[in-house]
């Protein structure tokens, strides 16, 4: 394969040495290492002989010394984990990686681009250097590590490919998702499959739509789309120990975990302050609409990243007529605080709820809402949908599906009765322009926003056990049985 040169080019932070290239999603990839050990990675965008740009990223590794334990949830994004065992070596890598950017191919514009993800790179270290201090762990750069070490790396012909952490960008388009979900088997024993792409604005209705939602997820993550969900799926990190029909489903494959990461609201979950105003603050607190909440919406104006900034705000007003106002608005906010601590201050990062776009294999992210009220649930899911669609649209995200979001709340779904409501129903509905697909999940079509029905690419209703309908968006209604997991729920 002809591979694009660099010495001509004389990158910065080289030189840049060739070590590996090849075919990846139909793109032409190459690795390039510098003396550092860090790699320079790119995927040319090439229209017949001519390379019109490429998408551009390095990244930095690091051996992991002793137990990681939960640091490589820690590491942040953008990070990849290798850990190799085999009868002779046993090891642990880190691999953290700048975020891939589209450059058009021009020697000016590379060495730009190359500086600016060095320098980016370099700081990512430093953080991920100084999250390691909180665990027990030593992380040595590649440059510093004993030889054996990296030969063991750069000799693992698995583990290059694995680095790749894959971006749209509004210059090169991924190639589209062409996987195929695998629902179960039609009445006639045949097997039942869709376009992952067909989910991208699902209905699932029924008394009881576990065992459907979860191979709904699986297929999902198999083909590289992540998903959000509020309730369930626990236990999908662990294989399901139920294997008995798998012969019948033509499941040529072993039970399997699914990538998973737990967030806990007010730990590493947030309802951020900035993206609301004084009535969804009311809606979300249950605080109400009066004098005080007008006060919260003023400060709230001023985009406070927590509730200690949004109390600063409103202890600065001191007219007669709005102290006393003033003060039971400070009070609710410090009792927000001690019933849902930590809850509203943080912000929501995209990149940590969702495993970077269209990887091999997508993640389900988990958000604890147990023992949460109705309403700060809601503030949850408003505020996933309304991050991850700024996010998007800013990034000149298409609508193929990267994420499939689960709504379950009837007010969302159905008839709104706040703002808060027709807030999230809205967004529900903007989501599909910047591919965040959606599953709404109730009881029965009865309630459902109409809209919501009508545009509906796939709608798949649980009859009774693992017997369904299943409608495709234009296509006749056939029947199905749903498969067995293959995680466990």
């Amino acid at each position: 394969m002809r591979v694009l040169g660099l010495k001509a080019l004389d990158l910065p932070h080289g030189p840049w040495k060739h070590i590996l290239s090849g075919v990846w999603s139909d793109r032409e990839i190459s690795y390039h290492e510098n003396p550092d050990k860090e790699l320079l990675v790119m995927i040319y965008d090439r229209r017949g002989e001519l390379v019109k740009g490429m998408v551009f990223f390095m990244a930095k590794l690091f051996l992991v010394e002793g137990n990681p334990g939960g640091f490589f949830e820690a590491a942040g994004q953008n990070t990849v984990v290798i850990q190799k065992n085999t009868p002779t070596y046993k090891g642990s890598f880190l691999a953290i990686a700048t975020m891939p950017e589209y450059v058009k191919f021009s020697p000016r514009e590379l060495i730009g681009v190359a500086d600016r993800h060095a320098n980016e790179l370099e700081k990512r270290a430093v953080e991920v250097r100084q999250k390691s201090g909180d665990f027990a762990i030593k992380l040595v750069e590649a440059k510093y590590a004993q030889l054996k070490d990296t030969n063991e790396l750069f000799g693992e012909p698995l583990a290059m490919p694995s680095l790749v952490v894959r971006k749209e960008g509004p210059g090169l388009e991924s190639t589209q998702l062409t996987g195929r979900l695998h629902l179960g088997n039609n009445l006639s024993g045949e097997k039942a499959e869709e376009d992952v792409k067909s989910f991208l604005l699902t209905v699932l209705s029924g008394e009881d739509t576990r065992l459907a939602l979860h191979v709904l997820m699986e297929g999902c993550v198999i083909n590289g789309v992540s998903g959000v969900v509020f309730e369930g799926f626990e236990k999908a990190d662990t294989p399901s120990p139920n294997t008995d029909d798998y012969g019948k489903y033509d499941l040529a494959v072993d039970p399997m975990g699914m990538p998973l990461r737990r967030f806990k609201p007010g730990a590493d979950f947030f309802i951020d302050l900035k993206l609301l105003d004084k009535d969804l603050f009311g809606d979300i607190t249950g605080a109400g609409h009066g004098t005080e909440m007008e006060l919260v919406g003023e400060a709230l104006e001023k985009k406070p990243f927590n509730l200690k900034g949004l109390i600063e705000h409103l202890q600065g007003i001191k007219t007669e007529e709005k102290k006393y106002f003033a003060a039971r608005a400070i009070r609710i906010c410090r009792l927000l605080g001690l019933a849902y601590p930590g809850l509203f201050d943080g912000t929501l990062e995209p990149k940590e709820i969702v495993a970077p776009w269209l990887k091999k294999m997508g993640r389900i992210a988990v958000v604890d809402t147990k023992g949460i009220k109705p309403s700060i649930r809601k503030g949850l899911v408003y505020c996933t949908l309304k991050t991850l669609y700024e996010s998007y649209k800013k990034e000149f995200a298409s609508s193929q599906m990267k994420v499939l979001v689960v709504v379950s709340d009837p007010s969302i779904i159905g008839a709104p009765e706040t703002k808060l409501d027709r807030e999230a129903n809205t967004m529900l509905k903007l989501a599909g322009e910047t591919g965040i697909g959606v599953c709404a999940v109730a009881k029965s079509h009865a309630g459902l926003d109409t809209e919501i029905l009508q545009n509906a690419t796939m709608d798949i209703q649980v009859i009774e056990g693992n017997n369904a309908s299943v409608n495709e968006q234009g296509k006749p209604v056939y029947r199905i049985n749903l498969r067995p997991t293959l995680s466990a729920m």
